[in-house]
């Protein structure tokens, strides 16, 4: 965390106007609580008028690790904010301290046989990508299998600071703490509510609605959006060297409720740095 008295700690929230109807938001604990991922920290809310445009997204810049056995989610955060001729930063220190467990019924998937079934479903979905009518986590909640987040010690902290300039976020994640050793996979994850953005546009002129977008398709074009249903308020992103963007929706009533533009970068990335223009309203 930089240290310097002419920072100051964001104890609850922290919101910034945008436009007259547009506005982002962070908070330092895990709200606002949404479904399958309540507990689990945020980064940026997107809100129009007011309302969070969330839903069970993870919002803007959150960063996920993978290693060789778990997959690393933050449960825990400090944020703090720092203003500078006119340009405001936030900072979310991210402590990397959850894992996802899956659970078949009352009881974890310890054995063999459920394990491999797991892989299984995940290895059919990634061949048939283009059978959207039900998609691996669809399927494995029909098949009772859930998933929750549990506590484990950090594998290190993961420093993101958004700037803002205009209608723009530059984004810089630092994972200079996390240890090499091991990881298998980094991710930055940009997400916000499918029931309100809806479709996904590129620089090649394609455009996608709902179940069209995908769930983890790459993007090929040198940038692509994401639109809402409301005064053509949205996202956009572009292709960063050193990484890869998907685009993705998944929309499941009661359980998920997701749409973004996530980077997968390079195992040995420490510094990862990129831009979201904000769109519309």
């Amino acid at each position: 965390m930089p240290k310097t008295n002419s920072w100051f700690e964001v104890p609850d929230e922290f919101t910034l106007s945008v436009s007259n109807s547009i506005s982002l938001r962070v908070y330092a604990d895990a709200r606002p609580m949404n479904l399958k991922i309540a507990d689990l920290q945020k980064g940026l809310i997107l809100m129009l008028d007011g309302v969070e445009l969330v839903g069970e997204g993870t919002g803007f810049g959150v960063p996920i690790i993978k290693d060789g056995k778990n997959t690393f989610f933050s449960g825990t955060s400090r944020v703090l904010g720092f203003q500078r001729n006119g340009v405001v930063h936030i900072c979310k220190e991210y402590s990397m301290d959850r894992v996802s467990r899956e659970t078949f019924g009352n009881a974890r998937l310890e054995n063999r046989k459920a394990r491999v079934l797991i892989d299984y479903l995940s290895q059919l979905y990634q061949r048939h990508r283009h059978l959207r009518f039900l998609s691996l986590k669809d399927l494995t909640s029909r098949l009772g299998i859930r998933a929750r987040f549990v506590s484990v010690p950090s594998i290190g902290k993961v420093i993101v600071t958004y700037e803002f300039v205009d209608r723009k976020i530059r984004v810089h994640v630092d994972f200079g703490s996390v240890p090499t050793n091991g990881l298998k996979a980094l991710f930055v994850l940009n997400e916000q509510s499918s029931t309100y953005f809806r479709t996904c546009l590129d620089s090649n002129g394609s455009r996608f609605f709902d179940d069209r977008i995908g769930a983890w398709e790459d993007v090929t074009a040198r940038w692509a959006s994401v639109f809402g249903t409301r005064r053509n308020v949205g996202f956009r992103l572009k292709r960063v060297a050193g990484s890869s963007l998907r685009r993705g929706r998944e929309y499941l009533l009661g359980s998920m409720d997701w749409v973004g533009l996530d980077y997968e970068l390079a195992r040995g990335t420490r510094i990862f740095e990129y831009e979201i223009d904000l769109l519309g309203a």
